[in-house]
């Protein structure tokens, strides 16, 4: 701790317009670690606590206060007498790690409490402040193993930046405990930087984005106007009205690979179908007809007043995550943030109920790499521009999100670097999310390598996992996890 309050400095970070966007959610991942060798000081708790302080200094944006300003955009404020220290915990579990990994990790063998946050960022019961960082270690019986779980507010990074500090802390831990100096990396958080790498060309956006950020009512200007602490239990209290189960799903790679053969099919020759492609048409055409039969393929009376009121037709809409660090050159910065480009893809309804087949999915799986592909830095500038404009908001975000009858949405972490995090005795065994990602989320995990299989995890409510469940097609390809 001595070390975070040497080091920290009071200051101001304003956020960007995706940072606000998604400001409500917690990103939360679940580590889990081996004590193979049956080593008596295993991951040291002094150590680990040490070396997370060490981490903070270097991540200062999760030790300050998200605040919004009168204008109504937000910023993340540090006070540095009188930090938002994130939470961080450690407890015993009954529970060994052969339990757990005899069977395949699966959710109901996890320690109860695993996760000390909930989906969305609410203020913390006891300083009523939005911790924007909390941390539970869990020391599995008889010193079998330890689990790391984490939670971090999206406001302040993606997935990228939340295994960047975890892999940081591991660096720190194993300083600490061989005596030898790490190298200290050095982070980006300043949002202006995105601004200074666009291009001075500008492309046009398409209808559908526009709508999607720009559309407002009273509606998105009261969600708007509600502070951060506010909105989050607002939204909190909303959700749980509506149940949702995560569910893991293995992809073998000779089965990505057969059905991707199959698609190419379909699609002009030469095109090239990602995984990332394939997957989003995959599990977009399951998920879409999963939830047709669930509802009987009616919408619910507010989602058709609202489509009626905007203008759009009773259909549905995928959207894919888009990291821009690549795209704009910015892999050198470390940039801890979200330098995102939303990809929107509307369908109509009677897409849903089509026999699902190669040829289906190739229609999406075209659509997506089209999409993806105009994603060039003059396009990006361009969205960034309407963002930055004034006219958008989370308010404007969530209507436009609920005008389509269902709104599906991809995140795809298998780049991210999650199996490097080593605190001393290896890397993770085993890592993935905590499954109530957020009703309508797609999450590709990559699984532990060498395997080159794809982990998918799908949020939704029990009556549509159930029908997923049932979809021979689907569970041709994709292994039941958990």
């Amino acid at each position: 701790m001595d070390d975070l309050l040497d080091k920290i400095e009071s200051g101001v970070y304003p956020l960007s317009a995706f940072d606000e966007i998604i400001s409500y959610v917690n990103i939360r991942h679940v580590n889990f670690y081996s004590n193979r060798d049956a080593t008596t000081d295993f991951m040291p708790a002094d150590k680990l606590e040490t070396a997370f302080y060490k981490t903070l200094s270097l991540f200062p944006l999760f030790v300050g206060d998200l605040s919004q300003r009168a204008d109504g955009r937000m910023e993340i404020v540090i006070d540095k007498d009188n930090l938002n220290i994130p939470g961080y915990m450690e407890s015993q579990s009954d529970v060994s790690f052969s339990d757990i990994e005899s069977l395949s990790f699966n959710q109901s063998t996890w320690p109860t409490n695993l996760s000390t946050t909930g989906t969305i960022a609410c203020p913390d019961a006891e300083t009523n402040r939005i911790k924007l960082a909390n941390i539970h270690v869990i020391r599995l019986k008889d010193n079998s193993g330890v689990i790391i779980s984490t939670s971090f507010a999206h406001a302040v990074t993606d997935g990228y930046g939340c295994f960047e500090f975890l892999n940081c802390w591991g660096d720190q831990t194993r300083a600490l405990i061989t005596g030898q100096p790490v190298q200290e990396s050095r982070y980006c958080f300043d949002r202006a930087v995105i601004r200074r790498l666009m291009p001075s060309e500008r492309a046009p956006l398409n209808q559908t984005t526009r709508d999607m950020y720009t559309k407002s009512s009273y509606l998105t200007n009261w969600i708007s106007w509600l502070s951060p602490s506010m909105r989050g239990k607002l939204m909190r209290y909303s959700s749980s009205k509506n149940p949702v189960e995560g569910c893991l799903f293995r992809i073998p790679r000779v089965k990505l690979d057969e059905l991707r053969s199959q698609v190419l099919n379909y699609v002009p020759p030469g095109t090239r179908i990602s995984d990332n492609d394939l997957i989003s048409a995959l599990t977009y055409k399951v998920l879409t007809q999963a939830t047709m039969e669930a509802t009987g393929g009616g919408s619910g009376w507010i989602s058709s007043a609202i489509s009626r009121a905007m203008g759009i037709k009773d259909g549905h809409c995928l959207g894919i995550s888009c990291d821009v660090r690549h795209r704009l050159g910015m892999e050198d910065l470390n940039y801890i943030g979200n330098p995102i480009h939303q990809v929107f893809i509307p369908t109509s309804a009677e897409y849903a109920t089509r026999r699902i087949s190669p040829e289906a999915l190739a229609t999406i799986a075209f659509q997506v790499r089209q999409a993806v592909s105009l994603a060039t830095p003059p396009y990006i500038g361009s969205l960034y521009e309407l963002l930055e404009s004034g006219g958008t908001s989370l308010g404007n975000f969530i209507v436009g999100m609920t005008s389509y009858r269902l709104t599906l949405w991809i995140s795809n972490q298998t780049r991210f670097g999650i199996y490097k995090a080593d605190f001393g005795n290896g890397v993770q065994s085993f890592a993935t999310i905590i499954p109530d990602f957020g009703e309508g989320s797609i999450i590709l995990l990559p699984s532990p390598p060498p395997c080159k299989d794809v982990l998918v995890n799908l949020t939704v409510s029990p009556k549509v996992k159930e029908n997923i469940l049932k979809n021979e097609f689907w569970t041709n390809i994709a292994e039941f996890f958990f």
